[in-house]
């Protein structure tokens, strides 16, 4: 059986990227492959006790010496595996824009770090779960293969259910949710926001719940003056946010691309409402798409379409036998 060693930081619950590597590679183990997550850098206080996690095994780095393939998820691929031989699949799990202007900024060097491993025997391409941004990796790695894999979700756990969840006490008659990072460099939440505050004036018991801020809290207050009353939660992350997708009337997003929050909140059968690319002229256009989408179902439906885990498992398991140990072997 093939073996496969996934590299990534084991935080259950707490990143999007981390739920994404065990939702890929539960996946895999569906297709036959011995599939298991490899933690090179244990985290002191969230790592689990145990070697599994929601049936998936994690194993640790003597196993990952004798996988057919290592598939890097964190960019932790360095001194932990060198002294091993497999061929390593980068898994690219960012947006190529905000990587390139969050390292220009001085922060992680993600773009060059792609750069840097497409020039090394050992990394054999990447894959991103986006196929928009397919031309922005090729370039990067030049003749080594980019693949694309769909994104997924665990409909099991993201589903629609009864919740006590009352947004701290905030709960109003529609309450739209806003969960993705505000640290993301290549979009800005400002024009969903007055969206959202052209949507009140339609529905004049909305409340706007925002999740996911980051430290930089600058220009707050004056989302807090111009919402006055229906502003409800304001807070950074949040330990439950399916209890938030199952209490919410709407998510309203600065993505088009199935980022995790709307994934997820699709999952739960929530409406999603995008205000990415809006010009300011277009702002009373989607507050009245909003409108029209709140209370609207068959979101769970498309969800079990689009993020199939047969289909990623499928995709994985043609790039795994193309590339592993295993298959050079045989």
């Amino acid at each position: 059986m093939t073996r496969v060693a996934h590299l990534g930081i084991v935080t259950p619950g707490r990143c999007g990227l981390y739920e994404t590597m065990r939702e890929l590679v539960a996946a895999e183990r569906e297709q036959g492959i011995d599939a298991r997550i490899v933690d090179p850098k244990p985290h002191p206080i969230f790592a689990p006790k145990t070697k599994e996690d929601r049936g998936v095994p994690i194993a640790d780095m003597e196993w990952a010496t004798g996988a057919d393939l290592l598939i890097s998820h964190s960019g932790h691929d360095g001194t932990p595996v060198s002294r091993t031989n497999q061929p390593i699949l980068v898994a690219a799990h960012g947006r190529p824009v905000a990587s390139f202007i969050g390292e220009r900024a001085g922060g992680t060097p993600v773009y060059t770090y792609h750069a840097t491993r497409s020039k090394a025997d050992r990394y054999i391409g990447c894959i991103t779960f986006w196929p928009e941004y397919i031309p922005y990796f090729k370039g990067l790695w030049g003749d080594k293969p980019v693949y694309h894999v769909p994104s997924t979700v665990d409909t099991d756990c993201w589903c629609p259910g009864a919740t006590s969840y009352n947004f701290a006490g905030k709960k109003a008659e529609v309450n739209v949710v806003m969960t993705d990072p505000w640290s993301r460099a290549d979009v800005t939440l400002l024009p969903s926001i007055h969206a959202f505050e052209q949507f009140r004036k339609l529905n004049p018991g909305a409340r706007l719940h925002i999740y996911a801020l980051d430290g930089n809290r600058k220009g707050l207050d004056a989302i807090k003056l111009m919402l006055g009353d229906s502003l409800g939660v304001v807070q950074g992350w949040a330990s439950d946010l399916r209890s938030v997708y199952r209490a919410a009337d709407l998510l309203l997003t600065p993505h088009r691309i199935y980022t995790r929050s709307i994934r997820e909140a699709m999952a739960c059968d929530v409406p999603v409402v995008s205000g990415k690319d809006v010009n300011p002229e277009q702002i009373g256009t989607v507050a009245r798409l909003m409108s029209a989408t709140v209370g609207t179902h068959g979101w769970r439906k498309r969800a079990l379409k689009e993020f199939d885990t047969r289909s990623a498992g499928a995709a994985m398991a043609k790039i795994i036998m193309e590339h592993s140990l295993d298959k050079v072997a045989a």
